[in-house]
């Protein structure tokens, strides 16, 4: 039961950490997405503004440039430039001004620029700029669309008289003569903290740290940044009147560009309509981590990029990561408690049941000696029933194997052992479970030794006297056979040779415990003692049936007879059982230099067949074959003489098998189907 408490109790906080893992990675998942639309759609937003905004201005300079009297003065104003007629290029130039008074502040505009096909400004309401170079005719050439407008994105310009240097945005047409000829540019300037700036600022800047900003393909900032106080404090910005427009760029101390500048115009599906989000997070122009969407608007040749700090935008997750903790740190305590508890409980209860069986006297109608040994899962004790007066054998089950998958293998041994009656079969008189909740059984007291005990001992067992032993055990395993029954781990620890009644060489067989209902198809796991096991107990192809047995008979058989086992391969448990399935076993006459009995190596490879249809029918017939031999009997007076010579070396038997042997000789529990394998407690 405590058992079964504490696996519950590592259930519950096994599921309650993946429940949290799974609920922690859907929220995670859901926050992130709803985080990128977020992002997406604030960029998108921007995105349409924006070109809502320079599309506007073309049609509005296109319009204005269209209007009869302007498209007549600028043709004018052109000519007389090219002429140096300056009085007359002054009043032309003043009528034109007095024209387009009308669409300054209308339209957003702050000065006009004509500019002749070189590039040359010829006339502005800036006198000072008359003359000055603005650009060559192919750069300008390069900004326009194919109806012949353009934008001139924000930009470093010198004053030609004082030197000072200014930002300078303008959108402007050609202007062409009725040859459709280019003899002009009609340009306004736009103050880019309004309108160009402002748009960003108002869409984007929502959050304690979202921003939107545009960036040139020379990775300089072209919009206002929301944190110029904060670039001032990293002496970014130098003076306090001092923009962020083309002061910051996206370049970091190693001269690398950033995330946003790298692939924003080197990414083909950065191009607007198609967006790029980062929810990973990656280092802006101010050092902090942030998670952004960037597109590029390729008619205008610059990037808008949306972007927040990544804390701000994961605080929630961060607070539901937070709760998920203290929940989970609460409930692991409470579980580490639980457990504590239930290991305490098990403890204090394994040493009042040690000290009561170590203190008992007394078990049932059973009066304790003393203790002869100790096996795999009991504590094996010599005691006398008290109303017989007759000697017993008791095995308890040890406290430290007191599980319950262990308590229902003991009932389990007890029971089937009870069905079997045969007297080559050990048998048992009585079992129960003491107040203490110790289980026990009591079996009759055996004076000898388990075959493996004796062939430590004594060397090889004479060829006659082999064919005394397997004959007893055939008959004891043809009892359990007619009953369905398979015994599963018949092997050298568990078969006690002992004088019965005054009868010397009397076999019995012992430990039940692992016999197979025939007519159970479940057959996933299988136990046994690997240097014993029949190969197809260790594949998934085939049914189990009692040939496996007589297999490991025909193991027995050699081992009596020589000392040694039939198959080499002492590597691994694994390289054993592939052994049995796949190598051939030597003979007993190629085991050892002293003679043996040819005989025996077809018996014993007729045992050792791969395919159970070709091995003995069943055990009878092996024993018929065995008794066929044209050998000496193995008669009472030789067994006699034999334990006069050799009893001082054994001691009482406990059927606890608790001979010495390798790990390859200790009952194994294998799974047919997956190949793992598990030492039998």
């Amino acid at each position: 039961m405590e058992v079964r408490n504490r696996s519950i109790i590592i259930i519950v906080l096994l599921l309650l950490v993946l429940t949290g893992y799974f609920t922690e990675r859907r929220l995670k998942f859901e926050i992130e997405n709803s985080v990128r639309d977020s992002l997406e759609k604030t960029l998108r937003s921007n995105a349409e503004a924006m070109t809502l905004l320079l599309r506007g201005y073309k049609e509005r300079v296109r319009g204005i440039s269209k209007i009869p009297h302007i498209k007549q003065s600028t043709l004018q104003i052109t000519e007389l430039y090219a002429q140096s007629k300056e009085t007359q290029l002054k009043s032309e130039t003043a009528k034109l001004e007095s024209i387009l008074n009308g669409f300054f502040s209308h339209n957003g505009f702050l000065d006009y620029y004509l500019i002749n096909q070189h590039g040359r400004m010829i006339a502005s309401k800036n006198a000072a700029l008359l003359g000055h170079q603005v650009n060559t005719a192919d750069a300008i050439q390069s900004l326009m669309d194919k109806d012949g407008n353009f934008v001139c994105l924000p930009k470093k310009a010198t004053h030609p008289v004082t030197g000072h240097e200014f930002v300078l945005m303008y959108v402007g047409t050609s202007l062409k003569n009725k040859n459709g000829e280019t003899y002009a540019y009609l340009a306004f300037s736009v103050n880019p903290s309004h309108g160009f700036s402002s748009i960003m600022e108002v869409t984007a800047q929502t959050g304690e740290s979202s921003e939107t900003y545009a960036i040139n393909k020379d990775g300089w900032m072209i919009s206002h940044s929301r944190f110029d106080e904060e670039l001032r404090e990293l002496n970014i910005l130098e003076k306090d009147d001092q923009s962020s427009v083309l002061e910051v760029q996206l370049i970091d101390k190693e001269g690398k560009a950033l995330t946003v500048l790298e692939d924003a115009f080197s990414n083909p599906n950065t191009t607007y309509p198609q967006v790029q989000v980062n929810s990973e997070g990656y280092l802006d122009y101010r050092d902090y981590e942030v998670i952004g969407a960037w597109t590029y608007l390729k008619e205008y040749d610059f990037a808008i990029t949306s972007e927040i700090d990544k804390e701000e935008a994961f605080r929630s997750l961060s607070i539901i990561r937070k709760i998920f903790a203290i929940i989970f740190g609460l409930a692991s305590l409470l579980a580490l408690g639980l457990i504590a508890y239930a290991l305490y409980s098990i403890q204090l209860k394994k040493k009042v049941r040690s000290a009561a069986l170590e203190a008992a006297s007394e078990l049932g109608q059973f009066k304790i000696i003393e203790k002869l040994g100790e096996g795999a899962m009991g504590v094996v004790y010599r005691a006398e029933h008290q109303l017989m007066q007759r000697e017993t054998a008791i095995k308890v089950l040890k406290n430290e194997a007191a599980r319950e998958v262990d308590l229902v293998q003991f009932e389990k041994e007890v029971r089937i052992t009870c069905r079997l009656t045969h007297p080559n079969t050990i048998c048992i008189y009585d079992y129960g479970k003491t107040r203490e909740g110790l289980f026990y059984y009591a079996m009759e007291y055996l004076e000898g030794s388990d075959l493996q005990e004796v062939i430590t001992k004594t060397g090889p067992i004479a060829p006659e006297r082999v064919i005394h032993f397997v004959k007893q055990i055939c008959a004891s395993l043809h009892e359990a056979h007619t009953m369905n029954l398979i015994h599963r781990d018949i092997k050298a620890q568990n078969i006690v040779v002992c004088n019965r009644g005054g009868i010397f060489d009397s076999i019995k067989v012992l430990d039940f415990g692992l016999v197979h209902d025939s007519n159970d198809e479940s057959g996933h796991k299988v136990s046994g003692t690997p240097r014993y096991m029949a190969p197809e107990a260790s594949s998934s192809r085939n049914e189990l049936n009692d040939s496996i047995d007589i297999y490991a008979i025909g193991i027995l058989i050699s081992v009596m007879l020589t000392g040694q086992y039939p198959f080499s391969c002492d590597e691994s448990v694994e390289d054993i059982l592939r052994a049995h399935r796949e190598d051939t076993p030597m003979k007993p006459t190629e085991l050892v230099k002293f003679p043996i009995p040819e005989e025996f190596d077809a018996i014993v490879l007729w045992c050792l067949e791969k395919d159970p249809k070709d091995r003995p029918t069943n055990v009878m017939e092996l024993a018929q074959k065995l008794d066929s031999l044209d050998l000496a009997t193995w008669t009472q007076e030789k067994a006699k003489n034999w334990w006069s010579l050799n009893s001082e070396y054994f001691l009482t038997s406990d059927g606890s098998g608790t001979s010495s042997s390798s790990s390859f000789d200790k009952t194994i529990q294998f799974d047919r189907f997956d190949k793992t394998i598990q030492a039998d407690s």
